[in-house]
């Protein structure tokens, strides 16, 4: 659990949210990739125009040509996670072959455009102008350019946009954006991968037993004083516990034993469901049956190394296991295991009758068991509303794919026991359909699983309608002509599924919906959900009417779901070789805002002490020692708000759950308050010009031991108060904290505060968590925050915040969404 809960200043705010070099976001270019991979990529390139040059009298070949093209395109507008080409040139480098050595994404960026150029013109004059020479002379040139990256890492067109940036084509912000992104992904890369921790201690759990020491206010003292008293084993049972995490570690420490957890399995789901789409599709089109029989065999392969490493942990960890059962965000997950036996029941058919007969018997019930269990904790617990997510229809699902299973179970009349696992949890998708939809209306979900949730709606939707049309010509067949046809159910849920997909669509690429956040395993929700749908097309198409409309339908969804799981595929196993799998899942909140308030204080210090070095020797100029001195006066200045954010906001409260607890921080406070003065006097010597050298030298003598007083500080906070509120304050509660703060101080000392802690959080994706945490607690701040960042960042950092998030940008500037 303590390692569940890290995320130590070497490396960042946890695995989850990094968004530069090989960790940015899904349908996003990054800001910053190893050069060996665009270099990769250049020698795919290189070979597919030399095959296309060759062979260009061939129709096959020319079709090859339009989907480099269309690879292109994907790798410009989402960069390599959704591209073939992508995918290999970042495996290659995964698996140790080659060294990281980051470059600016965005001029690979534009090389990237300029290559969707000259292949789209290659394409086109191929197949629509039939010039096969023009179309070889168009892939000449771009083989050249390719050749010239892959061999040498010479890129024209980022020569290109330099020149531009140079002679005031491009704005220059551009430059130094890319600039910090290369150093925050080398530092990221180095200190994740290479930096252990600086002890090898083992773990050892503290209990800190309160006591009257630490009640400051009389009523305190007495409440204390009376449970000591009569209570004392009480009070130690609910004392504070925390773990002092001392194990020699990296960020990447990987144990699929360990860190395996019930979402996983969506990653089985998947591929169990593309096989069950082609086992489908040979039934309606005809498509080869060793297609979908490969995909069966190897997602049985991979279901079943997950139930082995699951079943591991069950049995080293059972504790952790516990937890997972009975969390409210997760717990209901734990369907995924008999649904996917029922996928499997559907797929053995082919192979084995009774053995399909027993995965259906065995998983059927469970299912149907764990839905009425699910809903019976939800009744007689409480709830709020952002306990609930949409994945809470995923129990609902299964005992639908029950009844669309059914009618295929050997030698059984099902026809009662179908529409008994239909019913009920039919009801169930409706009602969960419209509690999601109102929550994604009306709430704020800064959350990447929150947001890939919501498509966990589709294969309920779809399988609402395959269950119905699978039972119902069993019970309604008024002729044998009208046997196979939909009633207004049947159309009803399935242009349901049709407008729910066409929306999501439309959210993903003109929104941008699911491409905010790098890859992580709960997006292989996607990739069932358009299994589902694709597996709902083929059977409109079957049944009811092989228009061009359904045709188009099909064939999309066909590719979309097929191509949906490659890509999580690939993004998977490139994780695994780079040590993000099956890795300790960072838990964070509102109250997040504290601790990364920490990552910018000392990252703060160690700028200030680096520049309080190169100066202290003699000689400092005056803009040097401004600089050194604006530098301290924001070090000042930071702390003392955050320790009053702790003192009057957040310690208050704490106490109120320990009395005794917290009083060696406020006295560390106290301590650390005292320098102060005599810190403020060098700043303002500083800032004056008088006696420069004098001043440095004076603040060399004190730094040290400040910064070594700080350090043990925060480490101390981060060791004993972080996981309070995680452990014991809810959501609704750390927001109101954060609205409190809002509220209670100046609001000229938030907008010199708030951009401070910007301006030193070392990490991009920690400065958008950082204002994720306000927005998740004050959504109708943040474009007057947005105007605090705008006025005091440099613009290359206020143009990679406001393009990741857009709530931030205030009036009259482009992009700004009114906030009603």
């Amino acid at each position: 659990e303590g390692e569940e809960e890290r995320g130590s200043r070497e490396g960042g705010e946890g695995e989850e949210e990094r968004g530069v070099g090989e960790e940015m976001p899904l349908f996003y270019f990054p800001y910053a990739v190893n050069e060996y991979a665009p270099r990769i990529t250049a020698g795919h390139v290189v070979l597919t125009c030399i095959l296309g040059i060759v062979f260009r009298e061939e129709q096959a070949m020319k079709w090859v040509v339009a989907g480099m093209a269309f690879d292109f395109a994907l790798r410009f507008f989402f960069g390599g996670a959704p591209s073939p080409f992508g995918l290999l040139a970042r495996l290659i480098p995964a698996l140790g072959f080659l060294p990281v050595r980051f470059t600016a994404g965005t001029p690979k960026q534009f090389a990237t455009f300029v290559g969707t150029g000259f292949s789209g013109a290659a394409a086109l004059l191929y197949l629509v102008a039939d010039s096969e020479i023009a179309g070889a002379t168009v892939l000449g040139m771009l083989a050249c350019a390719s050749f010239l990256e892959c061999a040498f890492g010479i890129c024209i067109a980022c020569l290109m946009m330099h020149y531009g940036i140079r002679f005031g084509i491009l704005p220059e912000f551009l430059e130094a954006e890319c600039e910090e992104a290369v150093i925050e992904s080398e530092k990221m890369f180095r200190e994740s991968y290479f930096d252990p921790y600086d002890s090898a201690k083992p773990r050892k759990e503290k209990k800190h037993v309160p006591g009257l020491a630490g009640a400051d206010e009389p009523a305190a003292q007495g409440y204390v004083a009376l449970q000591m008293e009569e209570h004392p084993d009480r009070v130690e049972d609910i004392a504070l516990p925390y773990k002092e995490v001392t194990d020699e570690y990296k960020l990447h420490t990987q144990n699929p034993i360990r860190y395996i957890t019930i979402a996983d399995f969506s990653a089985p789901l998947g591929c169990a469901g593309l096989a069950a789409v082609w086992k489908v599709a040979d039934t309606v089109l005809g498509t080869p049956p060793g297609v979908w029989k490969t995909f069966a065999v190897g997602s049985a392969a991979v279901f079943a190394l997950y139930l082995t490493l699951y079943a591991l942990r069950a049995v080293v960890y059972p504790r952790k296991v516990w937890k997972e059962m009975h969390c409210q965000r997760v717990g209901h997950m734990f369907a995924l295991i008999p649904l996917i036996f029922l996928i499997f029941s559907f797929l053995a058919r082919d192979f084995d009758e009774t053995f399909a007969d027993v995965l259906f018997w065995m998983a059927a019930p469970l299912q149907y068991l764990f839905m009425i269990l699910f809903i019976a904790r939800v009744l007689s617990r409480d709830f709020y509303r952002e306990h609930f997510m949409p994945s809470w229809v995923i129990p609902a699902v299964g005992p639908l794919i029950a009844a669309f299973v059914a009618p295929d179970v050997s030698n059984t009349n099902l026809r009662v026991a179908a529409w008994f696992w239909f019913g009920f949890p039919a009801l169930l998708t409706i009602t969960f359909f419209i509690m999601s939809l109102w929550r994604f209306f009306f709430e704020v979900h800064p959350e990447p699983r929150q947001v890939v949730d919501i498509l966990s709606l589709l294969p309920s939707l779809s399988f609402l309608h395959l269950s119905y049309v699978s039972n119902t010509p069993l019970l309604f067949i008024v002729n044998p002509t009208n046997a196979l046809k939909y009633d207004a159910f049947a159309f009803a849920t399935f242009f349901a599924a049709v407008a729910f997909m066409a929306v999501m669509a439309w959210a993903a690429f003109f929104y941008n919906l699911f491409g905010q956040h790098r890859f992580h395993k709960h997006m292989w929700v996607a990739s069932f959900s358009l299994d589902s749908f694709a597996i709902a097309c083929l059977f409109f198409y079957a049944r009811v009417t092989k228009s061009d409309a359904s045709e188009f339908l099909l064939y999309t969804s066909l590719a979309l779901a097929t191509a949906v799981t490659g890509v999580c595929l690939g993004n998977t196993l490139v994780d695994i070789c780079l040590r993000r799998y099956f890795i300790a899942h960072y838990k964070w909140g509102p109250a997040s805002f504290m601790k990364l308030t920490h990552f910018a204080i000392r990252e703060l210090m160690d700028q200030l002490r680096r520049q309080v070095n190169q100066i202290s020797g003699g000689g400092a100029s005056a803009d040097e020692g401004k600089r050194v001195g604006a530098m301290l006066s924001d070090l000042i200045f930071i702390h003392d708000m955050h320790q009053r954010h702790e003192e009057e906001v957040f310690f208050p409260y704490y106490r109120s759950f320990f009395p005794g607890a917290f009083v060696e921080h406020t006295q560390c406070h106290e301590e650390l308050e005292k320098p102060v003065p005599e810190l403020q006097a060098i700043v303002a010597s500083l800032t004056g010009g008088d006696d420069i050298d004098g001043a440095v030298q004076k603040l060399g003598d004190i730094l040290e031991g400040y910064i070594k007083d700080m350090e043990e500080h925060l480490d101390a906070e981060e060791l004993r108060i972080i996981h309070v509120p995680r452990k014991y304050v809810n959501l609704k509660m750390q927001k109101l904290l954060i609205r409190k703060i809002m509220d209670t101080y100046h609001w000229s000392e938030h907008a010199r505060f708030i951009p401070i802690v910007l301006r030193y959080i070392p990490y991009h994706a920690q400065r958008i968590r950082f204002l994720l945490a306000l927005h998740w607690a004050v959504p109708h701040e943040m474009q007057r925050i947005g105007m605090w960042v705008y006025t005091a960042l440099p613009r290359f950092t206020w143009e990679r915040l406001a393009r990741d998030l857009p709530a931030i940008v205030p009036r009259p500037l482009f992009s700004h969404r009114r906030y009603y």
